[in-house]
């Protein structure tokens, strides 16, 4: 049976990361960025590589060349699915969305295209729009702000983004990229 990526993505749009890496040898690159043709956020944590202990349980969060190692079938994917700040999110509409298709509404809450839910998102945080030939991220006036690299972005504000730039919601960093990228992140592959 073909693996298909959207059954590894949440109502929230959180992609199923220990999920996808069990099933991961399965997917080539071509049939993955086939399926994921819009960005992704993949938290900074993750990008950086960042291997940190958990403080309150014995939980590891694993950077991108940790998650490939768990892809032998000897080592158990251990990642904290409950983490929101070591986690992927893929740009896609919600069926509870009420903007239009090139219109991704990031907030705690359903109807958000993009839900995180952590304290420091807003209902209705900021939204990533596709333009002609861009992205922008436009923030909805959020409490605790939406940056773009160290910038906070005021009310209203928009900013051209563009894969491999630093977006923050709240507290959490994401890493904008695009298919081809975090294939090959999660992979070690370089376009094969």
């Amino acid at each position: 049976m073909a693996n298909i990526i959207t059954d590894y993505v949440s109502e929230t749009g959180r992609l199923n990361l220990s999920r996808l890496m069990q099933n991961l040898a399965g997917i080539p690159r071509n049939t993955f960025v086939a399926q994921v043709t819009l960005p992704l956020l993949v938290s900074r944590k993750l990008w950086d590589g960042e291997l940190q202990k958990k403080s309150n349980t014995n939980t590891l969060i694993f950077s991108a060349k940790d998650i490939r190692a768990m892809t032998s079938p000897q080592v158990p994917a251990q990642i904290d699915e409950n983490d929101v700040s070591s986690t992927v999110f893929i740009l896609r509409k919600s069926r509870f969305s009420a903007t239009s298709p090139n219109h991704f509404l990031v907030g705690r809450m359903q109807p958000a295209d993009i839900v995180i839910n952590d304290y420091s998102i807003s209902r209705n945080h900021a939204a990533i729009v596709i333009q002609p030939g861009r992205l922008v991220l436009h923030d909805l006036g959020s409490t605790n702000g939406s940056y773009h690299g160290p910038i906070r972005l005021e009310k209203d504000q928009t900013q051209v983004i563009k894969p491999g730039d630093g977006i923050t919601f709240g507290r959490l960093e994401f890493i904008l990229t695009t298919s081809f990228e975090f294939y090959d992140q999660i992979t070690g592959q370089k376009g094969s």
